[in-house]
This record gives structure tokens, C-alpha cells and sequence, in this order.
């Protein structure tokens, strides 16, 4: 959960947090420690493993947040602070192109090593290191998305790249955003 109420006092905010993107990367990865690694099951709709945020990859392009789910599938989270306009869609589409290409534990060994037994221990039955990347799949976080960015995202889905935005609203709670 991305925050906690105590109490009854709560108003929408909408211009008054003046967030930055690493401050949502925090706040989503906030429950990770070492015995802990997986994302928020309540804002994703499933449990993810947390590999790592800014990864830079071979492209020397940052991505905000990568995961694994269940299955072994890469899940390349992409922040936006405000609106998720249409060519967010392609900048995680370049993340996710450039991480596909190593599958399994050369995959593992460059991203996450230090976490093979975990992966390992959090992968449905069945699935193992070797099935790890096969597949990978787009989740965008906005407060707002373009409608124009829906239209490509299920364009990508009907070609088989998963794609799924969530967004999320500030609340103010008395003087806390």
C-alpha cells in the first residue's frame, strides 16, 4: 500500500505534492529487504520479485524498476511523475527489447545474481532458472495516461508483449500529502 490513513480527514490533491519520480520508486519499493523482495501484490495485482531500480543496461538507458513474476517473465516498470504520454510506452519497449536478449542464467548472472535462490524459491513449480526471460512484459505508473497511449498498448498486447498501466492519485490527509 502506497500509504496509510489515520483518521477521516482526507481531501484529493491535485497540484500540491510537487513529487519527483525516484520519491514513487521509493514508495513502491518501500516494503524490499533482503527477506523481503517482492513488490506490492495490492498495487501491481499479483506479486512481483524486485530485481532492481535504475538498472543501466548495455544501451547505457536506465530503466526505473525491473521484476520477475511468477512464471519467470521480465516485468520492466517504467515511473512517469505526471502524465504517461504516448512514447513512454516505447522508451520501456527499448528496456525490455535490450534486457530480452540474455534468457535464463546469463539473464540471472547479469541482473541478479546475488538473488538466484530467492528467484528460485519465489517461481511457480516447474519454472526454473533456464525459463527465466523467455517472455517479458511493459507495466507503466502515471498519475494520468494519454488516451492516444492505449491504442499502442494494445497494439503491443495483440503482438504479445503484456502491457499494463496503473495509475494513482495523491491524497491529502490534513497537512500530509
Amino acid at each position: 500500500m502506497l500509504f496509510e490513513i489515520k483518521g477521516d480527514n482526507l481531501e484529493k490533491c491535485t497540484t500540491t505534492w510537487k513529487h519527483k519520480e525516484l520519491e514513487i520508486e521509493r514508495l513502491i519499493v518501500s516494503r524490499i529487504s533482503d527477506e523481503n523482495p517482492i513488490l506490492d501484490e495490492d498495487i501491481f495485482g499479483e506479486e512481483l520479485f524486485y530485481i532492481d531500480r535504475q538498472i543501466v543496461n548495455s544501451d547505457k538507458k536506465r530503466s526505473d524498476i525491473i521484476a520477475i513474476d511468477k512464471d519467470g517473465n521480465l516485468v520492466v516498470i517504467e515511473l512517469k511523475k505526471d502524465e504517461g504520454r504516448l512514447g513512454v510506452e516505447m522508451q520501456a519497449l527499448q528496456y525490455l527489447s535490450n534486457m530480452s536478449q540474455l534468457k535464463g542464467e546469463e539473464f540471472i548472472k547479469t541482473y541478479c545474481s546475488k538473488k538466484e535462490d530467492d528467484i528460485i524459491q519465489f517461481l511457480n513449480d516447474g519454472i526454473e532458472i533456464k525459463d527465466v526471460n523467455q517472455r517479458g512484459r511493459i507495466v507503466l505508473i502515471a498519475r494520468f495516461f494519454d488516451k492516444a497511449l492505449f491504442s499502442m498498448g494494445k497494439w503491443l498486447s495483440d503482438q504479445g508483449v503484456s502491457f499494463k498501466c496503473i495509475s494513482y492519485e495523491t491524497i491529502k490527509f490534513g497537512e500530509n500529502n
